[in-house]
């Protein structure tokens, strides 16, 4: 799939799309997972948030972003999900409280086949693509990523919508 994305074989489809149904169908495909590590995902379900892009893209972005979260938090904490419609921009964040990242590691989140330390200290099972899938997609897009993360405390992941 990545190699796919990479080389630039893919036709996207930008139509105005809320939010709020495929991050709700995200969390719902994880019910398995969170339920497995006593996880909660709180989402203000209300929020309305537009934007133009791809639906079946964002899905892989939200699943991606979500299973990340799911995969490297503690059992029994929570992950937050966020929507923000201010302007001309919209902002989706994902917060999780697990094991978190150093500064030197954020910078290779997005490259392929990386996976910190500290994941593969994990019993998280994975190959390090899904974040450069995750990055690949909102460029196609020309939607912004911003990881932010620190030890022990946890990681946000921000997609940032810009309308105009």
């Amino acid at each position: 799939m990545l190699a796919r994305f990479e080389s630039e074989e893919i036709h996207t489809t930008k139509i105005e799309v809320d939010l709020n149904p495929i991050i709700q169908y995200c969390i719902h495909r994880l019910n398995e997972q969170t339920s497995d590590k006593g996880i909660i995902i709180n989402f203000d379900d209300s929020s309305k948030a537009d934007v133009f892009a791809d639906p079946s893209l964002l899905e892989i972005i939200f699943e991606n972003l979500l299973t990340n979260a799911v995969k490297y938090s503690n059992g029994g904490s929570q992950i937050d999900v966020f929507l923000d419609q201010s302007g001309e921009e919209v902002k989706c964040s994902i917060r999780d409280y697990g094991i978190g990242m150093k500064p030197e590691q954020i910078m290779r989140v997005f490259d392929r086949f990386y996976r910190s330390e500290e994941a593969r200290s994990t019993e998280a099972r994975g190959h390090g693509i899904g974040m450069a899938i995750v990055k690949r997609l909102a460029d196609f897009q020309n939607i912004e990523v911003v990881y932010k993360s620190e030890i022990s405390k946890g990681t946000t992941a921000t997609l940032i919508f810009k309308q105009k």
